[in-house]
Order: structure tokens, then C-alpha cells, then sequence
């Protein structure tokens, strides 16, 4: 626990590392020898009830009428190994003779795991970044050389947060994936509901550079944030992609200049709106609290403004290029057919 201690002090992001392995103080270990015991009639369980009676507190009463209790107990500093030896356990039998009192040195308190021997070190986060302080803590943990039946295991507010990404990742997507099926359902079609979906990474762009220039940890607010700016992104996809297929234009092109012309407006006063309202919360305003949703408001802001610049010319050029490949592949398969 010492060598567990000492790394965890070198490292930056934590402060106040400590053991909760409590020091080792001396006691008097007492082992009876059952066939010495036996021989003088007596079992070691009622050598070990003496052994208790005569170390135990033992209450005496008051001290006079309605006066304080009184209690006498064994000084600890007068109890030798040799003085308890003497302890009488019947006629001409004591301690030293049916046992074996050698001294020892024990920790007061001693923490189990399953039957395992455990000893938590423990400490504080100076960081944000409480993801990459576990992480990297871990990584130099594992350089610190062991004895042999020895093992190293993380928790606490690590697994916490390990469990927490985990869950967070799985909701995501979870969310994706139900988006994707209503699409699907919406649209009677797999290729336009992909083209919408394709808003996702572009959004993961922004957020992800805006992240790395405002220097802010990825934690579970902007995992919230990155779940709520696909939300957003999407509805503007699908907000372009349906006026296309409902433009009645003849051309795709035609019908993706009438919708880009018609949803520009809607699009960029949605993601306006959002960053303006936002801007507060991403720039700190707000003390504690503000910091706390921070993270996700600079996840929000950043996913805007790339979707929303990226959407309107990454969006048409692929939905153009899957739809004229499905129908070149229409105008093959009856032709295929024929022959």
C-alpha cells in the first residue's frame, strides 16, 4: 500500500492519496494445547471464557447510594505475557500450563472481500477530467511492481464513472438505432433514412473540436449534450430531406435546390437560436452549476455549427448520388430481365 500511495502522490490530477490499512499494534496471542487441556479436564472454550472474564471490564456497582458505577478492568500496561500465564484455571492448573502466550503484532482492524484480504488507497480528484485522471492513474499503477499474491483492482468513483461511460454509450446507441427503425417506417425507404443519419458524425465534428479548442473534458454532461445535438441535427436533415421528396420537382437536383432554398431559413434560425442560448452556459456563466453543464454546452454549440454548415452541402450531394445509383440499378434490372 505504501508503493500504491507513493505513485498515486507523483501524479498531477490527485491529491490526498492515503491507505486505509491501520497501523500494527502489539497484542498477546493465546493458543491452547487441546491435549494438555483435555488432560486436566478442562476444553478450550472454557479457557478462552476465563482467559475473556479476566481481561474484561467487569462492573462492581455504584459508589454508594445512587452514586456513579464502578467498574474494574486490567491495567493493559501490567499485562505480560508471563503475569497472564499465572491466570488460574482451576486447582493447581493455570494459563501457562494447558497453553502457549507468545506476543504478536496485529493490525486493529482488518477489511475483507469475499474470504480476500483487502486494503482500499484511496484519493482525491483535482480535475475536471475525472475519466482521464482515473485512466491515466491506472496506467502508472500497473508499472508498480507487486509481490506475489498481490493484486491490483480499481473502484470507487473510477467504476463509478467506467459504468457510467458504459451505460451512457449504450443509451446512445440505443437512440440510434430507434431513430433509425422510425425513419424507416416514416420514409418506406433504407437509403434516406442513412442519408439523415449521416448528420450524426458530421455533428461529432464540431462537438468534437469545439471539446479540444475550449480545452473541456469529455464527461457524462457532454456525452448528454453530444446525445441531445443528434436530436437536433436530425430533425434539420429530415426537415431538407422530406420538402425533396414531397417538391414534386422532376429532377433531383431541382428538388434539392427548392427545399435547400425554402428549409435554409428554418435550419439556420433553429441552430442560432440554440448557440445564442447556449452561449451563457458554454462560456461559464453561472459559477459551479455553470461549469457543471459547461461540457455540454460546448458539445451543443459545436455540433450546431458544423451540422448546420455541413448538412446543407454534404446532405445533397450524397442523397443525389445514392438516389441516381438506385435508379440506374431500376433502369438494369428490367433490361437484365428482358434479355
Amino acid at each position: 500500500s505504501d508503493q500504491v500511495v507513493t505513485a498515486l502522490r507523483a501524479n498531477p490530477d490527485l491529491s490526498n492519496p492515503k491507505s486505509d490499512l491501520s497501523l500494527a499494534t502489539p497484542e498477546l496471542l493465546v493458543k491452547v494445547d487441546s491435549s494438555k487441556a483435555a488432560a486436566r479436564g478442562l476444553a478450550p472454550q472454557t479457557v478462552a471464557f476465563a482467559v475473556a472474564q479476566a481481561l474484561s471490564p467487569r462492573p462492581l456497582g455504584t459508589l454508594g447510594s445512587g452514586g456513579p458505577p464502578v467498574t474494574i478492568r486490567v491495567d493493559p500496561a501490567a499485562t505480560t505475557s508471563d503475569r497472564l500465564g499465572l491466570l488460574p484455571l482451576g486447582p493447581g492448573t493455570t494459563l501457562a500450563d494447558v497453553a502457549t502466550i507468545t506476543k504478536s503484532q496485529t493490525p486493529s482492524s482488518i477489511t475483507r472481500q469475499d474470504g480476500v484480504r483487502q486494503v482500499t488507497v484511496s484519493a482525491d480528484f483535482t480535475t475536471q477530467d475525472t475519466n482521464g485522471a482515473s485512466a491515466r492513474a491506472t496506467a502508472e499503477l500497473k508499472k508498480v511492481s507487486m509481490p506475489a499474491g498481490v493484486d491490483l483492482a480499481t473502484g470507487g468513483a473510477s467504476q463509478s464513472i467506467s459504468d457510467s461511460f458504459g451505460s451512457m454509450f449504450k443509451a446512445i446507441g440505443v437512440a440510434i438505432a430507434i431513430v433509425f427503425l422510425i425513419l424507416v417506417m416514416f420514409f418506406r425507404s433504407v437509403v434516406t433514412p442513412f442519408v439523415i443519419l449521416l448528420t450524426m458524425p458530421l455533428a461529432l465534428i464540431g462537438s468534437s473540436l469545439a471539446l479540444f479548442i475550449t480545452q473541456q473534458p469529455l464527461g457524462l454532461p457532454a456525452l448528454l449534450g453530444l446525445l441531445m445535438v443528434f436530436g437536433i441535427v436530425v430533425s434539420n436533415a429530415i426537415l431538407l430531406v422530406d420538402f425533396t421528396e414531397r417538391s414534386g420537382a422532376r429532377t433531383i437536383r431541382e428538388a434539392l435546390l427548392l427545399a435547400g432554398s425554402a428549409r435554409l431559413r428554418p435550419i439556420i434560425m433553429t441552430a442560432i437560436a440554440t448557440v445564442v442560448a447556449l452561449l451563457p452556459v458554454a462560456a461559464g456563466v453561472g459559477g459551479e452549476g455553470g461549469l457543471i453543464g459547461q461540457s455540454l454546452a460546448v458539445v451543443v454549440e459545436g455540433g450546431l455549427i458544423s451540422s448546420t454548415a455541413l448538412t446543407l452541402l454534404v446532405i445533397p450531394v450524397v442523397y443525389t448520388l445514392l438516389k441516381r445509383r438506385r435508379e440506374r440499378m431500376a433502369i438494369a434490372n428490367p433490361v437484365q430481365a428482358a434479355d
